[in-house]
């Protein structure tokens, strides 16, 4: 949905069904190999430039529209009717994308001598209980680490 979307104005669905295809044809090219006879036929697409929001993208040449036309209007329907479910997906695909601001992670350490030490996520430790193979004492933490801080821990 990113990639095929990438640019569309939601606002005018034929230029976003227009601008779906392109993205679509890109998308294709990418995984065409140099030695396709596919690889040099030209994508007839023009690169336009959106001074309002200061980026460029792609729109269908003329001939490229002509030979897209019958999918064009279809989709364009689609668009306008599905907005809603559209921005939903990429609301959703942005946030399972986005990385956690929580780099919090604790070291935790077995009674072996020298110690056995492991960086877990806190969530690891509170869903299991993690025993050592050598000594078969269970793991504590000995410290929280962050991305601002360092909290050192007494041993039990």
């Amino acid at each position: 949905m990113t990639t095929l979307f990438e640019g569309a104005n939601l606002s005018m669905p034929i230029q976003a069904s227009e601008t779906v295809v392109a993205n679509m044809l890109l998308a294709v090219m990418d995984h065409i190999p140099c030695y396709s006879p596919w690889y040099t036929k030209p994508l007839r697409l023009r690169r336009i430039q959106d001074e309002t929001q200061h980026r460029a993208g792609w729109a269908l040449s003329a001939v490229t529209h002509r030979q897209w036309r019958g999918i064009l209007e279809p989709l364009s329907i689609v668009i306008e009717q599905n907005i809603g479910l559209i921005l939903a997906a990429d609301l959703v695909d942005s946030l399972m994308n986005e990385k956690s601001t929580d780099e919090t992670y604790i070291v935790i350490a077995c009674r072996c001598v020298p110690r056995r030490v492991i960086r877990i996520k806190p969530m690891a430790l509170a869903n299991a209980d993690i025993v050592c193979d050598a000594c078969q004492q269970p793991f504590r933490p000995i410290k929280t680490v962050g991305a601002d801080h360092e909290n050192i821990q007494r041993d039990e």
